[in-house]
């Protein structure tokens, strides 16, 4: 099958953003082996794609394959054996692999792998390809000792079984080479595309609330919403900053660590929780600038939403974001964990001229042009193709 990425012959914005909604509202549907022996009898030569887990809230998934000409499929694990048997999929593609955790089961088993382990050996014994997409360093959240195990012993499996190992950052390809003993001439380094094609522009006169700055994300151990927040209140004793607008689960946290934040300054507003999609255009195209507080990363898909709406990001001074962030965006840099730094930075971003800004906001929209979906998914389907 033909990928769909061509730039000579691909479809305006509206119709790819139309096809991005139909994939993704496709694959949400059941009885997807049924689905998937219509398809392959359609077309037999055409290649079959299963991914998993299928986070659908997130459509960095759909993003991810907006380009792939064969059949993309949401499966678990343990039901990859039954498409390879059936001759109804040539790949598997894990994602997220912290959401699989539970021990492996069976009278031949300790329990000291994660349950996805047999059943993807099985698959590739049958000629099937792994793929694995490294999204984080560790797992998101904190583990207990055995989950820990079991985490560290699915990434030695895949390490050892992917047949192509797909990371985000230089960083990234160091670590699992490094820790797991994967082998370089496996790993294929892609950005994390932009979101370009599934956002609409928010409707004229929406009722956004307007705050220069903004911090969105699921605030975690490692995304800094103290020093952002310390940042902020310093920052404020220097210059207007011109408000800030704290988005994402955990935000309500905001209030606890800094208490006297508002009194000091800070116009601070909050959407605690889970964003819905139909809320993300406005967010980012309310602010100038979006502030984060990592300690470590690899990836970020955060940053891409930012620079999809030309929000200007400020970051800490990382590997990851030195990889994808070029020279315009360095003075906006901070040394991480520095939340003097992070202030300065952030005064000197409420103060820089609006042509300066205005400048910078079209850097990071052009950066997005570079990152977009369909140039993204036409190198992994072409990563994936030469397997």
């Amino acid at each position: 099958m033909s990928s769909r990425s061509d730039p000579d012959t691909a479809q305006d914005a509206a119709a790819f953003a139309a096809r991005l909604q139909d994939d993704h509202a496709r694959r949400r549907q059941g009885r997807q082996i049924l689905r998937t022996a219509a398809w392959k009898a359609a077309h037999p030569r055409g290649r079959v794609v299963l991914f998993g887990p299928a986070v659908f809230e997130n459509p960095y998934q759909t993003l991810l394959y907006s380009a792939f000409g064969g059949r993309v499929v949401p499966a678990s694990p343990q039901r990859a054996p039954l498409y390879r048997r059936l001759g109804l999929a040539d790949v598997y593609h894990l994602h997220w692999d912290e959401f699989h955790l539970a021990p492996e089961p069976g009278p031949g088993s300790d329990g000291a792998r994660p349950d996805y382990c047999a059943p993807l050996a099985a698959f590739r014994a049958r000629g099937g390809r792994l793929v694995w997409t490294v999204h984080n360093a560790e797992a998101h959240s904190g583990m207990t000792p055995e989950r820990a195990a079991l985490f560290e012993a699915g990434r030695a499996f895949l390490g050892r079984e992917a047949d192509l190992i797909h990371v985000h950052s230089a960083q990234a390809r160091e670590l699992i080479c490094e820790r797991y003993g994967a082998d370089p001439a496996r790993v294929a380094l892609l950005p994390h595309p932009a979101y370009t094609g599934w956002y609409s522009a928010p409707a004229p006169g929406a009722n956004v609330p307007a705050a220069r700055f903004l911090a969105f994300g699921a605030f975690r151990e490692n995304k800094g919403l103290d020093l952002i927040l310390e940042g902020a209140r310093r920052a404020a004793q220097q210059t207007d900053l011109g408000g800030l607008h704290i988005a994402g689960r955990g935000a309500e946290r905001a209030t606890e660590i800094a208490p006297g934040i508002s009194a000091e300054g800070v116009a601070l507003q909050l959407s605690p929780g889970f964003v819905p999609d139909t809320a993300i255009a406005g967010l980012f195209s309310a602010a100038e600038f979006c502030v984060f507080g990592f300690s470590s990363i690899l990836t970020s898909g955060s940053l891409m939403l930012a620079l999809t709406f030309g929000t200007v990001p400020i970051v800490p001074d990382l590997p990851a974001m030195r990889a994808v962030l070029p020279a315009p965006f360095r003075p906006l840099f901070f040394a991480p964990g520095d939340a003097a730094d992070l202030a300065r930075v952030m005064a000197a971003a409420a103060a820089m001229p609006g042509e300066q800004r205005a400048a910078l906001r079209a850097e990071a929209l052009g950066l997005a042009q570079t990152l977009h979906p369909r140039t993204v998914s036409a190198r992994l389907e072409a990563a994936i193709a030469a397997l």
